[in-house]
């Protein structure tokens, strides 16, 4: 599917609004394995460690290879990981849109 110069352009400021959400998604659950005193400082190190790693694959998984081919998959995998409005979608054209929707059935 040929991507429009028109949802290129609009693609780079909801990416980054997308990758600020999973940030702070993350550096929430940080927070609350940090909070969580049931856990000894140890087991908070690892449950945390194990977390960046974890995370850390799944962002690069949707925002690595920025690039024009790549834009409906990532867009496609913001929508699954739950980090754009539906609204914020309306700006993209029809085809985009389409696209989109064929991907959450």
């Amino acid at each position: 599917m040929s991507i429009p110069e028109s949802d290129w352009k609009k693609f780079k400021p909801l990416r980054d609004k997308a990758l600020a959400r999973l940030c702070d998604r993350i550096l929430a659950e940080v927070e609350s394995t940090t909070a969580d005193d049931a856990l000894s400082s140890h087991e908070k190190y690892v449950k945390i460690y194990s977390l960046i790693r974890d995370r850390n694959k799944e962002l690069g998984r949707i925002f690595d290879g920025y690039s024009r081919s790549r834009m409906l998959s990532q867009l496609s995998m913001m929508q699954s990981y739950q980090l754009l409005e539906p609204e914020e979608l309306t700006c993209f054209s029809e085809s985009t849109q389409e696209f989109l929707a064929g991907c959450t059935r």
